[in-house]
């Protein structure tokens, strides 16, 4: 961001002048309503003002745009003259943190090649977010930390590893689903944890058969399934519960 003597104060009721980024996360209109039913929120506005770009491109400041605009009232707001998307995570992240799935969103507005296929796996797995991140994590060997710098960053590289990651979730995608579908999601909820995903993994990579049998009988597995705090608890409860064990057609 420039330095402060480079801002442009302004104030204006002419809400057409003011553009939203794709890329930016989509708007909370429960944030919005919060905002709005705030007693406070017209004098915090004076001194939280909208952030835009030379081009009135908002770069922070968008549910309180939204608010004001339906409050009727003018809009607070200083152009910053070197602002870039780049800017917008940083600024955001003073209100409202960002999540995985705000950060997918921008990347894949962008065109990121390895987010559009992210956003591909869960479409086909019908996994959460959180569960595929777990698995690219997982599958592919990476430091928790340098994943999810690498994430936030725009820099992810996981396009190497297509063939693999679209194997595996393929196999196991197909057992979780018939589960889900039979069970009901909530009887699963533990299937999309760190510790179930984690022992897929380690049975994909170390025992192929093994993950097959599971996949095969684990909607057969009275629910709800169990949790777990770690992975090799996890591995043991499935082999003794399905994979070594003759479950009965229900």
């Amino acid at each position: 961001m420039s330095d402060i003597v480079n801002f442009i104060h302004g104030s204006t009721n002419d809400y057409s002048k003011f553009k939203f980024l794709e890329c930016n996360r989509p708007i909370n209109q429960s944030h919005v309503e919060t905002l709005i039913n705030d007693k406070t929120f017209r004098q915090k506005f004076v001194i939280h003002p909208v952030i835009v770009t030379q081009d009135f491109e908002i770069i922070d400041g968008q549910h309180r745009f939204c608010a004001a605009r339906e409050m009727g009232i003018n809009i607070e707001y200083i152009i910053d003259p070197t602002a870039t998307i780049d800017d917008i995570r940083l600024l955001n992240a003073q209100t409202i943190s960002w999540h995985l799935k705000n950060y997918l969103h921008k990347y894949a507005v962008l065109k990121k090649k390895d987010y559009l296929f992210l956003i591909e796996m869960m479409n086909i797995s019908n996994f959460n977010p959180s569960a595929i991140n777990i698995i690219m994590r997982l599958l592919l060997n990476y430091r928790c930390s340098e994943y999810s710098k690498d994430f936030k960053n725009g820099t992810l590289s996981i396009l190497k590893e297509e063939t693999k990651i679209r194997d595996f979730i393929n196999k196991v995608s197909f057992g979780v689903n018939e589960t889900v579908s039979i069970r009901g999601r909530k009887e699963a909820r533990a299937l999309f944890t760190r510790e179930y995903l984690g022992a897929f993994v380690y049975f994909y990579n170390n025992e192929p058969q093994v993950l097959d049998r599971i996949m095969k009988k684990i909607y057969m597995v009275a629910t709800p399934f169990p949790y777990f705090s770690r992975i090799e608890d996890c591995k043991d409860f499935l082999v003794r519960k399905i994979a070594n064990s003759r479950i009965s057609r229900i």
